[in-house]
This record gives C-alpha cells, sequence and structure tokens, in this order.
C-alpha cells in the first residue's frame, strides 16, 4: 500500500496540470487492475438551496463521453445515491446498482431513476468510493467503477477499501495545490473496451474487418460488433466517423 501512495505522490508531484495530476492517478490504479476511475471535487459539499453542491472538478477515464454533462450540467450530480452516501460517510464504501444483491446494495428511491438507468445502459452497476474532506472545507471523491464481467467480487471489492482510502487521501493532499486554478476542469473519456481501440486504431491505419481480424486472431464479426459498439459508445454514425471521434477525445 505505501509503495503505491509513494510512486502516486511522487508521479504528482511532477505534474503542473490537474489533468497530469489526474492521469497519474489512472495510471497507479490502472497497477491495481482499475480502468474505470471518476474523480470529482467541489468546494463545499452543499449548495445554498441545500442541494448537494455541482463539483467544479470533474475528472474521470474510460467512463461514458455524456456522463460530465449529465452530471454537471444536468442536476445528476445531486441525485447519484453514491455521492449521498459519500456525504454521510467517513470511509470507503463499496456500492451496487439495480438487480445487484448484498450489503453493498444502496438504497434506492424514485428520484435515483434517471441515474440508475444510464448507469445500467453501460453496465456500471458495481464499483467502490472513497470520499476524502479537506481541512478548508473541500469535498471530493475517488471511485473506481467495476465492469459487470469484472472478476472482482463484492469480497475483493471490500479488501481493496483500505488501499483505495489511503491512495485517495495522498492524491487529494498532493492535488491541492493545483485545485485553485481548477474551478471548472474536466476531462472525461468515452467508455471504449481495450479490444474496441485496438479496432479503431487498426481501421484508422486503413485495414479492412478481414485484415483486422486476422491480425487480432479473431473472427471478422468480432471485428465488426466491436467496431459497432465502439461507434455507438462514441455517438459515430459510422467506423470513419468513429475514428475520428475517437482521435478527437484522445482515445487513439
Amino acid at each position: 500500500m505505501a509503495d503505491h501512495a509513494g510512486v502516486l505522490r511522487q508521479r504528482v508531484s511532477h505534474s503542473t496540470h490537474l489533468n497530469d495530476a489526474f492521469a497519474a492517478l489512472c495510471a497507479t490504479l490502472g497497477e491495481l487492475g482499475c480502468e474505470m476511475v471518476l474523480y470529482d471535487y467541489a468546494r463545499t459539499s452543499y449548495a445554498a438551496d441545500g442541494l448537494l453542491a455541482t463539483p467544479s472538478v470533474l475528472m474521470g477515464a474510460n467512463i461514458p463521453i455524456d456522463m460530465k454533462h449529465l452530471w454537471q450540467d444536468k442536476g445528476f450530480y445531486q441525485i447519484d445515491p453514491v455521492q449521498e452516501r459519500a456525504l454521510q460517510s467517513c470511509a470507503p464504501f463499496a456500492w451496487s446498482y439495480g438487480s445487484e444483491t448484498g450489503d453493498t446494495a444502496l438504497s434506492l428511491a424514485e428520484r435515483h431513476r434517471p441515474v440508475v438507468q444510464f448507469l445500467d445502459r453501460f453496465a456500471m452497476r458495481r464499483g467502490v468510493t472513497a470520499p476524502v474532506r479537506g481541512a478548508a472545507g473541500g469535498f471530493a471523491t475517488v471511485t473506481v467503477v467495476l465492469p459487470h464481467a469484472s472478476p472482482w467480487q463484492d469480497r475483493h471489492a471490500r479488501a481493496f477499501l483500505p488501499q483505495l482510502g489511503f491512495l485517495a487521501a495522498v492524491f487529494q493532499d498532493s492535488v491541492s495545490p493545483l485545485l485553485g486554478a481548477s474551478l471548472a476542469v474536466s476531462d472525461v473519456r468515452p467508455l471504449l473496451t481495450r479490444r474496441q481501440r485496438d479496432c479503431l486504431r487498426l481501421c484508422a491505419e486503413g485495414l479492412t474487418s478481414k485484415e483486422m481480424a486476422r491480425a487480432m486472431a479473431c473472427s471478422v464479426a468480432t471485428v465488426d460488433l466491436h467496431l459497432q459498439a465502439a461507434a455507438r459508445r462514441l455517438g459515430a454514425r459510422n467506423r470513419l466517423h468513429a475514428v475520428a471521434l475517437a482521435m478527437r477525445e484522445g482515445v487513439l
């Protein structure tokens, strides 16, 4: 645990921008098998109207491209049960949505329906979250989303909680000097699997589906399915449009 925390602190210390610091966090968590990461920060927990304060910083890796817009601009953050629980918690916790059961299941109400439906559409039903409170009243969370097909079980997720909490605290402490100049930062990258990115890269090189299938040791049908899924997640009209959007979003 201490080794990863030391590596994270060193990586962040070399960062001159919050985006670089977040990339360092993702790299460290990636070494622990975590690919879908979300970080948010608000200077205060609640707004003047009593609702959860919209975070001034929202950053994500390998999450849906429209998540930032929905959470920051459409009020999804205020009805996110994970964030509600984070504000009531002093320690990291594991959570699950939808049909998931067990002691990680969130208590849901009708107001949560838009959030649950959105996350269910992308199979983002399970995860772990570490809340971090700053000395000056700031509030942040670091969340790792566990894909539906993840080998992580609830017991594994709970065992990871102390490490996530420690890394989140180290990250927040290390990144504090950069937050003053980051009042409305967002860096949300589209949710694409490794195979989808591989197909898009090969497509960008001009390979046909048959040539991609040969290079990836899979069937042509599998290649086409990966490209179609990538196009849907990027909101693209076809595979060439998907390549262009992926390059624009920094996925390739």
